[in-house]
């Protein structure tokens, strides 16, 4: 705030109020006056006691005390006074110093461009004392840089050993990571359930090969087969937690489950694995069978094995251009969920069948499994893969003067076709000729009676009620076809146990024969047979 009269400027509502009464008359002092540090009190004292005189404004006080005082508010005005000038020539852009080293150029001093002589005495004085003044700076310019140096390499210094810090408590978690996997995997306490596992271990290992196939259904040579094979797809990695089962282990926990027919708990407390493991090595061992082995053992035949084939049923049955037998037998399965009644057969079980053509070595080389027990024989190969794609483009020869191709062999459920030829059913009015074809296809027909037994006295799945979901038991059933084929390849040895009871198969259900396609292939064959 300031004075309205004469701007003077004051730091207090009060100060500005006593101010303006002196402009009012009520004062006698005025704010033009000399100023207030110059001004000396005053004292009542007698004229002759005042010996001492100022020499600057020849004033004379009582005391040396008052001279001193007053001149230190001459010497203070005096410095006021060289500030004013000072900044005064900023604003009349007067140089009176010079630089006695270099010459100022055009228009900025009154040399010409040549070095200076050297000032007197007076002018070297602000020079010397800029130099100082320079140096001082310069000195403190490189403290502050030495001193910033040293925060940064102090910062540097922490921060390495924060670095290192960290580093070595990820090595020690790291190391107590690993030791606690360690013990974990040596005591199993809390997340595996202590399992024996002696007799996979101790046991097995001692069986011989009879020994071997009566437990497991398939030989030695045999089992190092199918793992070697299967390997590839059942192979599980080991992990930290826990140690992955072998594949061997896996695979003969599948085959005890498949020739026993045993629950998954028995197999569980035999192997030393959960019951969940066991279910799941039976659904991936039948899985990588179907998708491994069941293209290389199970395979249409083509144009040279089919010669083979019929070659073998011509040398052991007399039965020329035979390359199969078809049948058909019924699975039992629990009560699915969704249409159960087309599952129910005529025995009274729900069932599905499983259709076979089997060669003359008793060995599979077309399956069709799935279909209702409800169904007949005669659907089932009408609905079949192989209905599509039959063997009338075999090789073909005269036989009685009749061309007659490769053909296989059915019971009578099954409608006579040039390529499927089955026996006369009318055994009453059967002449002789008939009744020796008859007994030709019989003889010929038992070998894919051997090859069911013989598959359902291996791998008791298929003849026991089979508790698993439908399309496992589907699963199963192809795997124990591939399995029978291997079996009887690598020459296994069937052991025939008196204890397998297998429930009664429905009868079969005798097709009507009418004029049907093959009836001049079978007269042909009728005459063929009555001539050997």
């Amino acid at each position: 705030m300031s004075c309205l009269v004469c701007d003077h400027p004051f730091g207090s509502k009060r100060s500005l109020r006593r101010h303006m009464m002196s402009h009012m008359g009520k004062r006698a002092s005025s704010c033009l006056e000399e100023p207030k540090h110059l001004r000396v009190r005053k004292k009542t004292v007698p004229k002759g006691e005042k010996q001492a005189r100022c020499d600057e404004c020849g004033k004379r006080f009582a005391c040396l005390s008052h001279v001193e005082s007053h001149m230190r508010a001459h010497r203070e005005r005096f410095d006021l006074e060289a500030a004013l000038q000072q900044h005064m020539a900023v604003h009349s852009r007067e140089k009176p110093l010079s630089c006695d080293r270099v010459a100022l150029p055009d228009g900025h001093g009154s040399g010409s461009g040549s070095v200076m002589q050297s000032p007197g005495p007076r002018s070297q004085q602000p020079s010397q004392n800029q130099t100082g003044r320079t140096s001082r700076s310069q000195a403190a310019t490189w403290v502050e840089c030495l001193r910033t140096f040293v925060l940064l390499i102090q910062m540097f210094v922490v921060l390495q050993q924060s670095i290192v810090q960290q580093l070595l408590m990820m090595r020690r978690r790291r190391r107590r990571r690993r030791m606690a996997i360690i013990k974990a995997m040596l005591k199993r306490r809390v997340w595996a359930y202590p399992r024996t596992q002696q007799w996979w271990d101790d046991v097995v290992p001692d069986f011989d090969n009879n020994t071997f196939i009566r437990n497991f259904r398939v030989s030695w040579e045999s089992f190092t087969y199918i793992c070697s094979r299967l390997s590839p797809v059942l192979e599980r990695k080991m992990t930290n937690f826990r140690l992955s089962i072998p594949v061997h282990k896996r695979i003969a926990v599948a085959l005890w489950r498949l020739a026993t027919n045993s629950d998954y708990q028995s197999v569980s407390r035999l192997f030393g694995v959960g019951v969940s493991t066991a279910c799941n090595c039976v659904q991936d061992f039948c899985l990588a069978v179907i998708n491994v082995l069941l293209p290389e053992h199970i395979e249409t035949p083509d144009a040279a094995r089919l010669t083979e084939m019929a070659a073998v049923f011509d040398g052991s049955w007399r039965v020329p251009q035979c390359v199969g037998v078809i049948d058909s037998n019924h699975i039992p399965i629990l009560a699915p969920e969704e249409f159960p009644r087309d599952f129910y057969n005529r025995n009274g079980w729900h069932s599905i069948i499983l259709q076979g053509i089997v060669d003359g070595k008793g060995r599979f080389w077309d399956v069709s499994v799935g279909h209702p027990g409800s169904a007949e024989d005669a659907d089932v190969l009408r609905q079949s893969h192989f209905f599509m794609e039959t063997v009338k483009d075999g090789q073909f020869f005269s036989v009685a003067g009749q061309q007659i191709g490769h053909y296989i062999i059915g019971d009578p459920a099954y409608p006579l076709q040039p390529w499927l030829m089955k026996p006369f059913t009318d055994e009453d009015r059967l002449t002789q000729q008939q009744r020796n074809y008859n007994t030709r296809l019989n003889r010929a027909w038992t070998v894919v009676e051997t090859a069911f037994r013989r598959l359902k006295g291996r791998w008791r799945c298929l003849s026991k009620r089979n508790d698993c979901q439908l399309e496992l038991t589907k699963k199963m059933a192809l795997a124990c076809c591939v399995l029978h084929n291997i079996c009887e390849e690598y020459g296994d040895e069937y052991v025939e146990e008196a204890a397998l009871v297998e429930k009664e198969q429905p009868p079969v259900h005798v097709l009507q024969e009418c004029q049907e396609e093959g009836a001049a292939v079978r007269a042909a064959l009728t005459r063929r047979f009555s001539s050997n």
